[in-house]
């Protein structure tokens, strides 16, 4: 009787065992049925191998890296793989120390992927469970699931660690993929330093924190019902690198409503802009208005002069003096179609004829166009005003008689770049870097600055309402660092950040939070917008100069051509007496 009992208590355990791996399994192949897996981590560190979970590895078709030992050589692998992976790994009681720390350094700014625990222990205690899932949100593991004592469990941190049993694989991703912190604080570091974060005091004496790096992460904390921790930071103090390094090592944050130099020593979330830096530059200068008479004719203009006076000089040369069996005089045919282009009769058309009329309806139509044309150029150049062509490449700082006025700890960084060209090292100043913040949000363009776009055009919104801009910048960019968002390093939500920041993205809010931001640097009185000083401006005798310095050109031209036909005219009587006289 004994005997027979031991058999059905093997007999059970071995059903028990099947049933286990069986369970684990099925959810393993719905993951792949549901996920695309690209690599399972097979992490099994006992010693010796559990056969049950052996077995499960072997039915896997996927590509595996089997992990079996701990090596002081181990990297990390997402160097080397992609975030498509499915952590499995096999714990028990003894092991439990050492696998964890093996999964934190193999899964290093992975944390966030899907993880299956199978763990082995001697006793039934709860607390056992809620020791390991302690430890996995420690490393910032949240999308897991544990079989511990037949049974599938994963946990929900917020606002404490509670353990929840699952059902199936959907219950488990649901579950995974729902997010509540239910008021579970998460700490910002917050800065001063606009558009990117900074903050305000409105009418009533409320405090205003705006900025659209310190609103994406706002609107991310309150969407999943969290709450703000708020950690002021001053960016301009010399120690500042040395604080936020301090709140690395301690773990004191979770964003940093500001951007850093790419560093391993926090994680960084998705790009939010490619980061373009340019150089800001003053307006280009007013072109004289002694020259918008010259400016009138443009390209367009002198080639529709040009064809209009060789047609009509052919046509008058061919009509007027063929059809009359006179000579042709191709002087006289240029003349008349140079009367025509400016609006004056030529002689010669006075018979009534219908071929004269046609002609004489041509030149009338045609001579208003050109002439109105001219015209209305003329009076839109004197209410537009034109100005000299902008700078568009960075070479063409070398027009400009200015220096380039750099933050000293920028100079490194210059320093570092390629392909920049020679003149711009040769501008290079860094005097003050109180006075660069003060000239640049000024718009005083003694110097020439340097920013990110969001910076650029958010100093350049302040003459949004200017006739003509005090300000501009080089559209070709001066270097470029992708703008992202520091997170610390085993952040359990950074999955999720990343997703929200990628929808903000696509529904154009981010460009909302901007245009926000903009406007609530006016209401923080950082900006101002910018008025013109002169409102209207009248004609001086000045403007037109060179129209006189032209007619005056035309009358001397006439005058000389004048005595030349009085020279000729004598010159003929002599010739013309010598010659009668010689015939006497």
């Amino acid at each position: 009787m004994k005997a027979l009992k031991i058999f059905f208590a093997v007999i059970y355990v071995r059903l028990v065992t099947r049933s286990q791996g069986h369970i684990v399994g099925e959810l393993i192949t719905d993951f792949y049925k549901e996920s695309r897996i690209n690599l399972n981590i097979i992490i099994d560190l006992m010693e010796p191998p559990n056969s049950e979970f052996q077995d499960i590895v072997a039915t896997i078709q996927h590509p595996k890296l089997l992990i079996n030992f701990n090596h002081t050589e181990m990297r990390h692998l997402y160097k080397s793989f992609n975030m498509q992976c499915l952590t499995i790994a096999v714990i028990d009681e003894e092991i439990l120390n050492s696998t964890m720390a093996l999964m934190d350094l193999l899964l290093w700014k992975k944390h966030f992927t899907p993880i299956i625990i199978w763990y082995e222990t001697k006793h039934e205690d709860i607390q056992m469970l809620y020791e390991l899932f302690g430890r996995c949100w420690q490393q910032g593991y949240t999308d897991v699931v544990v079989w511990w004592q037949n049974t599938l469990y994963t946990f929900k941190p917020y606002p404490t660690i509670t353990i929840v049993p699952v059902n199936d694989l959907w219950h488990w991703r649901n579950f995974s993929l729902s997010m509540n912190f239910q008021q579970y604080p998460i700490r910002v570091i917050v800065v001063d330093f606009p558009p990117r974060c900074f903050s305000f005091h409105n009418r009533q004496g409320q405090l205003i924190r705006t900025g659209y790096y310190y609103k994406l992460i706002e609107n991310f904390i309150r969407f999943y019902n969290g709450s703000i921790q708020h950690d002021f930071k001053d960016m301009w103090s010399n120690n500042f690198i040395q604080g936020i390094l301090e709140s690395v090592r301690n773990n004191r944050f979770d964003f940093v409503a500001s951007r850093f130099r790419v560093s391993e020593q926090y994680i960084r979330s998705d790009t939010i802009d490619l980061g373009n830096v340019y150089l800001m530059v003053p307006s280009s200068n007013e072109v004289h208005q002694s020259l918008y008479i010259l400016l009138s004719f443009n390209q367009q203009l002198w080639i529709i002069t040009g064809v209009l006076l060789i047609i009509f000089a052919m046509l008058i040369y061919f009509v007027r003096y063929r059809s009359c069996m006179e000579s042709g005089n191709l002087v006289k045919s240029f003349i008349a179609a140079l009367k025509v282009i400016i609006f004056l009769t030529p002689e010669g058309f006075e018979y009534r004829t219908l071929l004269n009329y046609q002609l004489k309806c041509i030149f009338f139509f045609t001579g208003l166009f050109v002439t109105y044309l001219y015209s209305c150029s003329l009076y839109s150049i004197y209410s537009l005003r034109i100005y000299e062509p902008e700078l568009k490449l960075l070479q063409d700082i070398e027009k400009l008689n200015l220096k380039f006025l750099v933050h000293a700890e920028d100079l490194s960084l210059y320093d570092t770049l390629e392909n920049i060209p020679p003149i711009i090292f040769e501008r290079f100043i860094s005097d003050n870097n109180t006075a660069l913040f003060v000239n640049r949000g000024k718009l005083n363009m003694v110097y020439i600055y340097s920013g990110f776009g969001d910076i650029i055009q958010y100093l350049l919104f302040q003459q949004i309402y200017l006739k003509r801009p005090i300000a501009t910048y080089i559209p070709e960019p001066f270097y470029t660092q992708p703008t992202f968002i520091p997170m610390l390093h085993r952040m359990p939500w950074v999955d999720h950040f990343n997703r929200y920041l990628g929808y903000v993205k696509q529904s154009g809010i981010l460009n909302k939070f901007i245009a926000d931001s903009q406007m609530d640097g006016i209401m923080s009185v950082d900006i101002q917008f910018f008025r013109e000083e002169q409102q209207h401006r009248s004609l001086v005798l000045a403007t037109f100069q060179y129209g006189f310095l032209l007619w005056f050109m035309g009358l001397f031209g006439a005058f000389m051509v004048f005595l030349c036909e009085i020279y000729q005219r004598n010159i003929l009587k002599k010739f013309a007496r010598t010659v009668f006289n010689k015939a006497q």
